[in-house]
């Protein structure tokens, strides 16, 4: 009998996180990742989303972000109407710093070397570049331009980065090269579990680049979407309890996780399609279940 294949296994959420997705893009408050493009307010708050996804931030800085934005704009709320606004304001140069201070004020204790970045100057160099889109600046470069891009933001680094572009790139509907596609895999703790119980000589920490080169290049030899395996292992490692629950499984499973040489059985019985059918059923409801 053929041996399954788990990193194929894996892939196969990746239309989980698809779906998933879009309940994050109704919790920041957006209509829909078509209008991105034409709207530069829509984007950075996208940005947002992104941007302090790292370990051990706070939270709550992406919804501070939002709102230093929204103040700056003498706003309360957010309306489509404040895209031709902040696009107009943008090019003005105290924008930024006035973004920035509200941020400072609203977050207090933060580090600002790391929560500065993805706020003023990002700004700062959009404002250099003459586009007040961030989306349609980042996805109408090439994929390695648009890594570094990011990268050089003071508190992004190639995990955030890599994130950006693979969804990014993907909202678009813009192919990822196969030989640049290492550099649309971001690693995180799930994305490398998940990849080490695939293959062993997975790097087993540091050194993301090298991390995500060899899972590119995994994937290629299998013949396994590298981009679907990415989200996959992230969707499957992050809400494995929950999974567990929806297929009325023993989520003491869960313990095992941390564990490098834990291999949960139970992965084999979690069905990506029922969870796509469970995600959809419920809508944005869902973001309360997983």
């Amino acid at each position: 009998m053929k041996e399954r294949s788990l990193a194929k296994h894996i892939a196969g959420f990746g239309k989980c996180y698809d779906v998933f997705s879009l309940f994050n893009f109704k919790r920041i408050g957006l209509e829909s990742r078509q209008f991105l493009p034409e709207r530069p307010l829509d984007a950075m708050f996208l940005f947002s989303a992104y941007a302090h996804e790292r370990q051990g931030r706070n939270p709550r800085f992406a919804l501070i972000h939002r709102r230093a934005i929204l103040e700056a704009l003498g706003a309360d709320i957010y309306t489509t109407e404040l895209n031709s606004k902040f696009a107009e304001r943008l090019l003005k140069t105290d924008f930024p710093k006035e973004v920035w201070k509200n941020f400072q004020r609203i977050a207090r204790k933060a580090n600002w070397r790391q929560t500065r970045g993805p706020l003023r100057d990002v700004l700062e160099r959009l404002q250099k570049a003459r586009q007040p889109n961030i989306f349609a600046h980042v996805t109408n470069m090439q994929v390695p331009e648009a890594r570094s891009w990011l990268a050089k933001i003071r508190g992004i680094g190639p995990k955030i980065s890599s994130f950006i572009v693979r969804d990014w790139f993907s909202f678009a509907g813009k192919r990822v090269a196969d030989q640049e596609l290492w550099l649309a895999q971001p690693v995180d703790l799930w994305v490398r579990f998940w990849s080490k119980r695939c293959w062993q000589d997975i790097p087993s920490k540091g050194q993301h680049d090298k991390c995500s080169i060899a899972i590119a290049v995994r994937c290629r030899d299998e013949g396994i979407d590298a981009i679907a395996f990415n989200k996959g292992a992230w969707f499957v490692g992050a809400n494995f309890s929950y999974l567990c629950a929806l297929h009325e499984l023993n989520e003491m499973s869960q313990l095992l996780l941390p564990l490098p040489s834990a291999m949960p059985s139970e992965v084999w019985e979690l069905d990506p399609q029922k969870v796509t059918s469970a995600l959809q059923a419920y809508d944005g409801k869902a973001i309360l279940i997983l």
